[in-house]
């Protein structure tokens, strides 16, 4: 925690959770953050359960990713629904993903792979850093949330 604190004292970032955790919800996650200090940086939550499926809206995102996936893989859903949060906020101009699932495409380069969920020196100076990118927003092609004629 002490790293994350580093983090977001420098950078003034904001916190929004996209993990497993939103299923506890926001109270038990404010509350969590207030035990380290931390509710004064937290934003938002991505939309949706980590237990239920995706929305509707999520389903089209991860579709589109899928879709042009440079490497042809699946991409992971939770970096889907980030990019999908970041395309509703285009106030954020950027941000860093911080996770122990590796996330990669399409949120690479924004990205900062964890081991074990523990923030470390290396990962924290990469999260500043990565923090400093003014590259956004980061908004999706528009088309792919058209409902299709033949619908």
């Amino acid at each position: 925690m002490a790293y994350l604190t580093e983090i977001l004292k420098e950078s003034d970032a904001k916190i929004v959770i996209s993990s497993d955790w939103r299923d506890e919800g926001e109270y038990a996650i404010r509350l969590f953050l207030a035990v380290y200090g931390l509710d004064k940086y937290y934003y938002g939550l991505v939309d949706g359960s980590f237990t239920q499926p995706s929305l509707p809206r999520q389903e089209q995102v991860q579709k589109y990713f899928n879709s042009i996936h440079p490497e042809g893989k699946y991409v992971d859903s939770r970096a889907s629904e980030i990019r999908d949060y970041l395309d509703q906020h285009l106030e954020v101009t950027s941000y860093v993903a911080i996770d122990d699932r590796c996330l990669g495409f399409p949120v690479d380069g924004h990205f900062v792979h964890v081991c074990r969920g523990e923030l470390k020196a290396e990962d924290c100076e990469l999260a500043k850093k990565l923090l400093q990118q003014e590259d956004g927003p980061y908004p999706l092609p528009q088309e792919i949330f058209k409902i299709p004629e033949n619908f």
